[in-house]
């Protein structure tokens, strides 16, 4: 298994050498609650503001998969099933 240092080396790299991430402007890794790496890319500054593309997909995803694994509903449910997002928020 890797270290976090190694794995962020190795991301690091192939940010830089592959082109599928040639739309990759910065990469920051939190281990806990303590940012462990930052590197920016592609002439951007590390404190920059970049595009986040589908990054907003992602947590949403992430909320929804927690709520499934906490029995909150079910991924078969529709949307009238779920009710209103403020009474699922609440919960």
């Amino acid at each position: 298994m890797l270290t976090v240092d190694e794995a962020v080396a190795v991301a690091d790299a192939r940010i830089r050498k592959e082109s599928w991430f040639s739309h990759t402007e910065h990469l920051v890794v939190m281990h806990g609650n303590r940012r462990v790496a930052e590197h920016a890319y592609r002439r951007r500054a590390v404190d920059e503001p970049g595009d986040i593309f589908s990054v907003t997909k992602s947590v949403p995803s992430t909320l929804v998969g927690s709520a499934v694994l906490d029995g909150r509903f079910r991924l078969e449910a529709t949307v009238g099933e779920l009710g209103s997002v403020r009474g699922f928020l609440r919960h």
